[in-house]
C-alpha cells in the first residue's frame, strides 16, 4: 500500500509538469518499474527523440531517475497508482501497440554528400576547430561565451550549416548565458525545434551539465542519445565527436572496455573519412587511455604523435591536452625540468586560443600544471598552492579524470598542517560516489582517500587491491606502508610495512613510473638500515648483566587503557575486539548483524573514545593485557 503522505508528495510533483511530461510518465508506468525510452515511445505510439524533453523534466523534478542503463520510477507506489488509473482493457491495448521506428538507421557509411563548405570571410576567419573542441569541453566552458567567441562560433556554423540558419542560431544560444538557460534551450531543441544536428549539440551539452555535476548516469544517458541522433545530416568535420565525448566518458567511469571499443570504432571513421583533427584529439584520448592503464611509454609515443599533428594543424587546445598529458608522464619517469619543458610549451598554445576560449585552460592543464608546479617543493608551500587553487581542482571532474588525484590532495593537505582542506577534499569525493553507487570503480578512489584521512589500513588495503589504475594502486600501497610505519610501530608493523613498500616499488617499476618506485627504494633502504641498527642495540643488550649487590625492586607497570563499558558501550566494544583482531568492516558488520556504515560509526566512536587514530593504534590497546 501506498503511503498517503508519499503518495501526495509525488502527486505534486505530478501536477508541476507539463502536459508532455505528465504522458510520458503515465505511460512508462505502463511498461514497468524500469524502462528504456523506447518502449515508452511503442505505448504512446511517437518517437524516441521526441520523449528527451520530457524525459528531463521528469528527472528534474524527481519522479524518474537513471539506473545504469536504463530509466526507473524513484518510487513503485506512483508507478503503481499511475498504471491502475488506465481502464484495464485500455492498459492491455496499450502495451499491445505495434513497434514505431523512433529514428532514421543510421548508415554505416554516409550516404549523404557533404554539405558544401563556405570560403571564410575575412578579417574574422571561422576557426575549423571551434565547434568540435566545444563539443568536447566538459567543464572549460562554464560560463557564457564573450562576444568575440560569439561571433566566431556564428561564422564557423553559418560555414558549416549553410541551409540550416535555425539550427546554427539554436546552437548557438546553447553555448550562451548561465547552466540553467543552456540547460532550458538544449530542453526545447530536443522537444523537436530543431533539426539533428541542433538535438545532438543539446544532447551533448546536457551530457556534459550532467557530468560535471557529478551525475554520471544522467551523462552516459545523454552522451549515449547523442551517438545515437549522429547521422549524415552532421557536418563532418563534427560527426566523430559526440562518440569521442562519450568514449572519454565511459573511461572516466570505469568502463574501459566499452570505452575502448566506442574509441576504437571512432578512430576508424575518423582516418576513413580524413579528418585530421579528430585523429589528433583521439590519438591523445587513446594515449590518456594508455597512460590509465600503466603502459607509459606506449602513452608517450600516442600524446607525442597527437601533438606533433595538433600543432600542424594550429588547434591549441588539442595540443595543450596532450602536452599537458606529456607532462604528467615525465614526472613519473622522473624528468622534472622535461616536464617543466611540456608545461611550458602547454602555456604557449594555450595562450593563443585565449581569445577565442577565455575561460581556459582545461582541467587536466590545471591539475598537470599543479604537479608540475609543486614536484620538489616543500610542503608547506604546495600545501599554500593547493588552498589558493582549491575551488579549481576540489572537483567531482578531476577525480573522474585522475582516480588518484584525491589522495594525493589529501596526502599534500596532511602534510602541510592543513586537516580541513583535507577532509574537504574526501567530502567531495564521498559525495560524488553517493551520487553514483552504480559505478564501482569510485569506491577505490572514496576508500584511499578516506584511509589517508582517517588512518585506516583496512580502507587502503582495498584501494590498493580494486584500483583501476595501476598508478594509483601503487600509490595505496605505498601509503599503507607508510602507515604502518607509523609511531610506535611493533615488529608485525615492520613487517607488514616491508610487504606493503615492495609490492608498491614493483608495480611502480612495471608501468614504467621510475621516480615513484626510486622514492619507494629509498625508504625501504632506510628502513633496512633502521632495523639494522635496531637489531644490533637488541644484541649488545643481550650480554650478561652483572649480578646486583641488593635485591632490584620491582619496575612499576605503566597504566594500561581500561576497556569498560564507561568508556565503551557493549556493541562497541564488541566491534573494537573485532577490528583488533585485524577483520574488515564488511567481515565485522556479518559478525555483529550491522551494515557497513552502521560499523564505520561505532569504530569512529572508539577511536573518538579511546584517542586513538587507526586500526593499528587500537590494536596495540587490545594485545596489551588489561590490569584486573
Amino acid at each position: 500500500m501506498c503511503k498517503n503522505e508519499t503518495w501526495a508528495a509525488a502527486h505534486t510533483g505530478l501536477g508541476e509538469l507539463s502536459e508532455g511530461a505528465r504522458q510520458f510518465v503515465r505511460g512508462a508506468a505502463l511498461v514497468g518499474e524500469t524502462f528504456v525510452l523506447h518502449d515508452v515511445a511503442q505505448v504512446l505510439s511517437v518517437t524516441t527523440l521526441s520523449l528527451l524533453p520530457a524525459l528531463d523534466e521528469a528527472v528534474t523534478a524527481s519522479l524518474i531517475r537513471f539506473a545504469g542503463d536504463r530509466l526507473a520510477f524513484r518510487s513503485a507506489c506512483l508507478r503503481r497508482r499511475l498504471s491502475a488509473d488506465v481502464p484495464a482493457p485500455l492498459r492491455e491495448m496499450l502495451r499491445r501497440v505495434p513497434p514505431v521506428p523512433s529514428a532514421p538507421p543510421v548508415p554505416s557509411a554516409p550516404s549523404v554528400p557533404p554539405v558544401p563548405s563556405v570560403p571564410p570571410v575575412p578579417p574574422v576567419p571561422p576557426a575549423p576547430s571551434l565547434m568540435p573542441s566545444l563539443l568536447l569541453a566538459q567543464e572549460s566552458l562554464s560560463g557564457p561565451l564573450p562576444s568575440r567567441t560569439r561571433d566566431r562560433l556564428r561564422d564557423a556554423l553559418g560555414a558549416a550549416l549553410p541551409s540550416r540558419e535555425g539550427d546554427a542560431d539554436r546552437i548557438l544560444g546553447l553555448f550562451l548565458d548561465d547552466e540553467r538557460a543552456r540547460r532550458d534551450r538544449a530542453r526545447a531543441v530536443l522537444a523537436g525545434h530543431g533539426g539533428v544536428p541542433a538535438a545532438v549539440v543539446a544532447a551533448t551539452v546536457l551530457s556534459h551539465l550532467e557530468w560535471v555535476s557529478g551525475r554520471l548516469d544522467a551523462g552516459l544517458f545523454w552522451g549515449r542519445a547523442a551517438v545515437r541522433m549522429t547521422d549524415g545530416s552532421m557536418p563532418s568535420a563534427w560527426r566523430p565527436y559526440p562518440r569521442l565525448a562519450l568514449s572519454v566518458k565511459l573511461i572516466q567511469a570505469g568502463r574501459v572496455a566499452e570505452g575502448r571499443a566506442e574509441l576504437a570504432r571512432l578512430r576508424v571513421a575518423a582516418e576513413r573519412a580524413g579528418n585530421r583533427q579528430a585523429i589528433a584529439d583521439s590519438t591523445i584520448e587513446h594515449g590518456r587511455l594508455l597512460l590509465g592503464s600503466g603502459r607509459i611509454a606506449e602513452a608517450e609515443t600516442d600524446l607525442a604523435r597527437g601533438v606533433a599533428l595538433a600543432g600542424r594543424l594550429g588547434v591549441g587546445t588539442t595540443a595543450s591536452e596532450g602536452l599537458s598529458l606529456l607532462a604528467v608522464t615525465a614526472l613519473r619517469r622522473g624528468e622534472t625540468d622535461e616536464a617543466r619543458t611540456h608545461m611550458r610549451r602547454a602555456r604557449a598554445e594555450l595562450a593563443g586560443e585565449q581569445a577565442v576560449f577565455p575561460s581556459l585552460p582545461s582541467l587536466r592543464h590545471v591539475w598537470a600544471d599543479f604537479l608540475v608546479t609543486t614536484a620538489g617543493a616543500d610542503p608547506r608551500s604546495a600545501g599554500e598552492l593547493l588552498a589558493g587553487r582549491r575551488e579549481a581542482l576540489v572537483r567531482p571532474s578531476l577525480f573522474l579524470r585522475d582516480p588518484g588525484a584525491a589522495a594525493q590532495l589529501v596526502r599534500l593537505a596532511q602534510a602541510a598542517g592543513d586537516p580541513s582542506l583535507a577532509s574537504a577534499v574526501v567530502r567531495e569525493v564521498e559525495r560524488l560516489a553517493a551520487r553514483n553507487t552504480a559505478q564501482p570503480a569510485l569506491a577505490a578512489t572514496v576508500e584511499h582517500a578516506r584511509g589517508l584521512l582517517h588512518g585506516d589500513a583496512a580502507a587502503l588495503e582495498h584501494a590498493a587491491r580494486e584500483h583501476g589504475d595501476p598508478w594509483a594502486a601503487a600509490l595505496a600501497s605505498e601509503d599503507l606502508g607508510m602507515l604502518y610505519l607509523g609511531p610506535g610501530r611493533r615488529t608485525a608493523d615492520t613487517v607488514a610495512a616491508h610487504r606493503c613498500l615492495r609490492a608498491a616499488r614493483e608495480r611502480y617499476s612495471g608501468i614504467g613510473a621510475r621516480a615513484d618506485a626510486a622514492r619507494v627504494e629509498n625508504r625501504l633502504r632506510d628502513l633496512a638500515a633502521a632495523d639494522a641498527t635496531a637489531d644490533a642495540g637488541r644484541q649488545t643488550s643481550s650480554f650478561p648483566k652483572p649480578v646486583l649487590t641488593k635485591p632490584e625492586l620491582p619496575k612499576p607497570v605503566p597504566p594500561k587503557p581500561v576497556l569498560t563499558e564507561a568508556e565503551l558501550t557493549e556493541a562497541e566494544l564488541r566491534v573494537a575486539r573485532l577490528v583488533a583482531e585485524g577483520l574488515t568492516n564488511q567481515q565485522v558488520a556479518k559478525q555483529v548483524a550491522r551494515s557497513p556504515h552502521t560499523v564505520n560509526y561505532h569504530l569512529r566512536q572508539i577511536y573518538r573514545k579511546l584517542g586513538v587514530g587507526s586500526r593499528v593504534e587500537l590494536a596495540r590497546i587490545f594485545a596489551a593485557p588489561q590490569p584486573g
